[in-house]
């Protein structure tokens, strides 16, 4: 798996919504079918179409991290994907913010 901080250098960059699902895609290809496995079901990846569902998936992230019930690698596994998918979400906003502006 490729450094998370690669990766977010990759979506600060990204100029479309469509940049960051396609990145997000991408990242979530790198985890292993065995790391996926360790993950908690709930946070595990799903289909991955839109802006929403990366930001839902975020949010499920923050919610099991927040919740302190998984063991220790089990923890670090899903705060890399927070990580990821908060600065994925963030740069969606940020896109979205700027295309708002420069069609008002």
């Amino acid at each position: 798996m490729q450094a998370t901080n690669d990766w977010r250098a990759f979506l600060v960059s990204a100029p479309t919504e469509e940049d960051v699902i396609r990145l997000t895609r991408e990242y979530v290809a790198t985890w292993s079918p065995e790391q996926i496995a360790q993950l908690p079901a709930e946070c595990r990846p799903g289909r991955i179409r839109d802006g929403e569902d990366i930001g839902q998936w975020a949010y499920e992230l923050a919610q099991a991290h927040c919740s302190l019930r998984f063991a220790d690698e089990h923890d670090r596994l899903v705060a890399s994907l927070l990580a990821f998918t908060a600065e994925a979400a963030a740069r969606i906003a940020e896109v979205r913010a700027r295309h708002v502006m420069e069609t008002s």
